[in-house]
């Protein structure tokens, strides 16, 4: 469970930096901040959507790694007889 939870982790990093490509090109951006009367560019470039991924991967495994050792999953055995299986599925 935890490493699909990952794997999706990886796909949610993938499809947010594509959306970001295709709303760049396709808007024609030129995004620009003024501070103090400065002009400054900014640019967004396959270094920052790496880091945002990994920012993204890095607080999902956080989430995750809490999750497994808060729940910590065990094997449960029981033992069982022929009624307990009728009583379980729900035929009294």
């Amino acid at each position: 469970m935890a490493m699909s939870t990952l794997e999706f982790g990886i796909a949610l990093a993938a499809l947010l930096a594509k959306t970001w490509r295709v709303f760049y090109v396709l808007a024609n951006l030129r995004l620009s901040l003024v501070m103090s009367g400065r002009v400054f560019r900014l640019n967004v470039t396959n270094k920052h959507l790496a880091l945002l991924g990994a920012l993204i991967l890095s607080f999902d495994a956080l989430l995750v790694s809490l999750w497994v050792s808060s729940v910590s999953p065990r094997p449960v055995q029981e033992t069982t007889g022929t009624t307990a299986l009728t009583y379980r599925c729900g035929r009294a």
